[in-house]
Order: structure tokens, then C-alpha cells, then sequence
């Protein structure tokens, strides 16, 4: 009679069993397990006469591993997949139901290196982002043979993902069109006046950011922008950029005289309505006009380490909506100047576009520079820019293009400059003229008794102090121009600060201070020097 009993290699157990009869088992995964089986003889009362031991190693295959490739890229596709949270800034891939010869070796979150594993079925392993952003998600599964340890095969699998860490909203920004060279500020919605293109027609770039940002400014993802151009003559144009907007039309496309509409729309994510941005710019007919737009900077207000100038009058509320050189008696208008007029929204601007104050542009014939000719009062913006009084355009004059004139700008209580040589303005073109610099046309010298502008910074400026608007500043003597400022604090009250928009505010700071800092008479100190308070600067500008 025989007895037996099986172990299993698993730690299970069989037996006693009869002669001929057949054992099963199913084991719980795949490997390598020892079988042993006791076989022993009993007699008639069941002693034992003699054993045997025998062993044999088996490999046991539970899964279908190394077999099929396409099989196992389709395993780990069904079992994997990456969840978002936005609400934690968070991605998580789930790992579920893989064999146990497939595991995830490493991922790639789309930003730092690499994380790796293994992760097996079950894991969710997870990332938190640094921000707002589309991300492309990498990451490796291998098959390994498992009695060996070897890859049999691996495939990269890639997801991309949006992911929203703060709240999004719509950014109404201010964009950009650049025709020549010659920059235009454009404003969504509500703004200033529609700028004025001179002509001829040219190529248009439109620029800017628009999109969804942040409450703090910062752009959250990138998100399709369209856009549709219309115009004169039924003229309808569309197309898609990003939210870098870069749009350029030709000039066949603009060159109409009228006015034209750019319309771009974008959708922030969870959003049921688009943001929407119109802005308007008018290309002009081609008159005979002279369009220049020259930079200059004002001693008073200017700073040399920004190289702006201060825009306090402005911040103030003070700088009026009206040119004032009509009501002062040293300017005289001409050649249709006079009466210009601005608005509350040039005046809302902020930045190195804001204005800092009125001043006086001339055109003065090329037979004689002391002869004017025509004069319109601009606007000057803190970087030196002058422009028209919708806040953006290069200044225009009414009169006969294609011919030379000198040209002069001047300042209530500034010197003015003149450039030291005629100048071409050729027909619809905006001819740029930069006064901080030394242009090639020099600076007009009246009696070269001291330089036109004075040298601040590796920059020229307008000469300030002249309250009494003559050719002359002065400190001491008849007629200066610290009296000026005295006149205005009271001679018994020197300490005194009175604001306004004045004339004795020589740094423009919206208010006027014989004494203490920041005052206007250490100006008039400055340029005719600390140690010399009874000299004079003269006025360069023809007469």
C-alpha cells in the first residue's frame, strides 16, 4: 500500500494520497516553484516500511507576458489613465488593472525630471504643478520576462493636459499697430480717440497680448484667438493667431482711406461667453498735409536715471483739457493752430505714454528761420514723444507738404529748440525728429552765447525757468525769473506751497516752492550756476 504528500512550493500542502490519483492546484501568480512528494509503503497496520523523497522545479505562467506585443501596448493603454484636480493644481496617473510582468518605469510630468518607479497596478502616483498650462505627460511601460528579469518590450505613452491652477479672466489689453516704424497705441473698448495713420498706406503689424490672465496679471494658458478685420468698401478679412498676437496686413489690403475695425475673441476655460476685444484705427486720404512727430524732453520734470520724465501734473488733475498758449501773449498762433483740444482719457493714460504737459510746435519758413509759418499746440508723453491731442498720432499741420521748414518746439515756461537746418516733409509721411539726441540737422544757435539745450545724462533737455516767457533766464537782476516764483508764494511768506498749474512750476510737480525740497528756484540756480547766481542763459531759438 502507498501513501503520498505534495508540497507545493507556495506553501500549501496535499495529501495523504492514494495510488493513481490525480492533484491539481492553481497558483496565484507566475513563477518558479518546487514540488516535493513523500511516497511511502505502509504494511498490513498501516507502519511505515520505507519513504522516498522526490522534488522537481516547474515554471508556472498565470499571464500571457512576452507573447504579443500589440497585446501588451493595448493592456497598458486600457489600465492607465490621468486624472486633473484644478482645484489643487494637481495630475494623477492611475495604474490599474496590469499584469505582474508590467509596471510604469518612469514618468515625466512635462515639467522637472523624470520620477521614477516601478509603479504597478494599483499605484497613482501624482504631481502637483508650478502653474496654469498645457503639459505633455510621458511616461514608459516595460514588459519584463519573469523568470529572467529581461525586457521583453516597452512602449512611451504620452498624454497632454490643461491644467487651471487660478481663476481666469479676461485681459482687455492695449495692443500695438506699427506701420513705418511708428508705433499706435490701440485700445479695446472704451479709450481715447481712434488714432490717425497718415498715408500712404503701408504694411500694418498689429501686437500685443491678449487672452485669459491671472487676478495677478499673469497669463494662464494659451488659448485660439480669432479675429476678423472689417473696413471701407465692404472690405471683410478673418483669421486666427495666438494669444502673442501678431497680425499684419498688407498695404493693398488698408490702403482705402476710412476707417477700419480689427475684432478679436478668445475663450478662457469654464467661461460660457468669449472675451472680446474692437479696436479702430483710421488710415488717412492722402492730403497734402505734414504729419511729424519729434521728441523732446522738459528740464523740469525729467529724470535722468529712468530717462522719463515725472507726470505729476497729470496725476494731479491739473493739466487742462484746452491748450493754453492761445491766452499767453508770447505765443501766437498760426496757419490754422489754436484752439486744440484733448480729453479725460488722453489724460487717464498711465505709463511712458502719459502726458506730461502741453507744448508749442512751429514750422518756421526755410528763407528765414525767424519767420513762422505754421504752429499747432501737442501733447508731450513722459518718454519725449510728442503727439496730436487724441494721445497716439503724430501732430499734423494744414499746410503744403513736400516743401522744407525749420522746426521748433517750445514750452510755457521752458526754452524752446530749433533744429539747426531745414527739413523736407515729404507728403502723407510722419517725419520723426529726436531733439534728446543731437540730430543730424544740429540745433539753431541764435548767438551761441551758451548751448541750445542743456546736456543731462548723455541727454539734451529744454532749458527751464523762464517764467516770463522772454529770450532770457535769469536769477539775479531786472526781470529774473526767481521773482517769478516769489510772485506767486508771496514775497512775506517764502515757505509758503500753493498748487496749480502755473507758470512758475518750473519742475512741472503741480505746485510752486520758493523754499525746501524740491523747490523751483534751485532750477534757476542749477543753470546758471551755484557759484555764479548773477549770469544768464539765452534763448537759442531764431528771433
Amino acid at each position: 500500500m502507498y501513501a503520498g504528500h505534495l508540497v507545493l512550493g507556495d506553501g500549501s500542502s496535499t495529501g495523504p494520497v492514494g495510488d493513481a490519483t490525480p492533484i491539481s492546484h492553481t497558483y496565484t501568480g507566475t513563477g518558479i516553484y518546487e514540488i516535493c512528494y513523500l511516497i511511502q509503503e505502509l504494511d498490513p497496520d498501516s507502519m511505515v516500511c520505507w519513504e522516498y523523497t522526490h522534488c522537481d522545479s516547474v515554471y508556472v505562467i498565470c499571464d500571457s507576458c512576452c507573447l504579443d506585443y500589440d497585446l501588451f501596448c493595448q493592456t497598458v493603454m486600457n489600465a492607465t489613465v490621468v486624472t486633473v484636480d484644478t482645484s489643487l493644481c494637481k495630475a494623477t496617473l492611475l495604474i490599474g488593472n496590469l499584469p505582474d510582468c508590467d509596471v510604469i518605469e518612469f514618468i515625466n510630468w512635462g515639467e522637472g525630471p523624470n520620477v521614477f518607479g516601478p509603479f504597478m497596478a494599483g499605484d497613482m502616483p501624482m504631481h502637483t504643478f508650478s502653474g496654469s498650462g498645457s503639459y505633455i505627460i510621458s511616461y514608459l511601460a516595460v514588459e519584463r520576462d519573469p523568470l529572467t528579469g529581461l525586457i521583453c518590450f516597452e512602449k512611451v505613452l504620452y498624454d497632454t493636459i490643461t491644467i487651471v491652477c487660478d481663476t481666469c479672466v479676461c485681459n482687455m489689453p492695449n495692443l500695438t499697430l506699427t506701420q513705418n516704424g511708428v508705433n499706435y497705441q490701440l485700445f479695446c473698448a472704451q479709450g481715447p480717440p481712434t488714432p490717425v495713420i497718415p498715408c500712404p498706406a503701408a504694411q500694418v503689424l498689429i501686437s500685443g497680448y491678449f487672452g485669459c490672465v491671472t487676478p495677478s496679471g499673469q497669463p494662464c494658458f494659451g488659448t485660439p484667438v480669432s479675429w476678423s478685420l472689417s473696413g471701407p468698401n465692404g472690405l471683410a478679412l478673418s483669421g486666427s493667431t495666438t494669444n502673442n498676437v501678431q497680425i499684419i496686413f498688407s498695404a493693398a489690403q488698408i490702403n482705402t482711406p476710412g476707417s477700419y475695425l480689427l475684432t478679436l475673441s478668445t475663450l478662457c476655460p469654464g467661461a460660457m461667453t468669449p472675451c472680446v476685444c474692437t479696436v479702430r484705427w483710421i488710415q488717412a486720404s492722402p492730403l497734402p498735409f505734414i504729419w511729424t512727430k519729434p521728441r523732446v524732453f522738459l528740464q523740469g520734470p525729467y529724470v535722468p536715471a529712468t530717462q522719463l520724465m515725472n507726470d505729476q501734473l497729470r496725476v494731479g488733475g491739473l493739466i487742462p483739457l484746452d491748450e493754453p498758449y492761445s491766452d499767453l501773449t508770447s505765443f501766437n498762433h498760426l496757419g490754422g493752430g489754436g484752439g486744440e483740444q484733448t480729453t479725460s482719457a488722453v489724460l487717464a493714460v498711465s505709463g511712458s505714454n502719459a502726458i506730461v504737459d502741453w507744448v508749442f510746435l512751429e514750422l518756421r519758413s526755410a528763407q528765414n528761420p525767424a519767420t513762422v509759418v505754421a504752429t499747432r499746440s501737442a501733447l508731450v508723453q513722459r518718454d519725449g514723444d510728442v503727439v496730436d491731442v487724441d494721445g497716439v498720432s503724430p501732430v499734423a499741420f494744414g499746410i503744403p507738404a513736400d516743401l522744407s521748414y525749420y522746426l521748433t518746439v517750445r514750452h510755457r515756461n521752458h526754452f524752446g529748440v530749433q533744429l539747426g537746418s531745414v527739413s523736407q516733409y515729404p507728403e502723407c509721411l510722419a517725419t520723426e525728429k529726436d531733439f534728446t539726441n543731437l540730430p543730424p540737422e544740429g540745433f539753431y544757435a541764435h548767438n551761441g552765447f551758451n548751448p541750445a539745450q542743456r546736456l543731462i545724462g548723455g541727454r539734451y533737455v529744454l532749458w527751464a525757468g523762464n517764467g516770463r516767457i522772454d529770450p532770457q533766464i535769469k536769477y539775479n537782476g531786472s526781470n529774473n525769473d526767481r521773482n517769478t516764483i516769489l510772485a506767486v508764494v508771496g514775497l512775506n511768506t517764502p515757505n509758503a506751497i500753493i498748487p496749480g498749474y502755473l507758470q512758475a512750476d518750473y519742475n512741472l510737480d503741480g505746485v510752486v516752492k520758493y523754499n525746501g525740497s524740491a523747490n523751483d528756484r534751485n532750477i534757476l540756480l542749477s543753470n546758471v550756476g551755484l557759484l555764479t547766481p548773477s549770469a544768464v542763459v539765452e534763448d537759442q531759438v531764431a528771433r
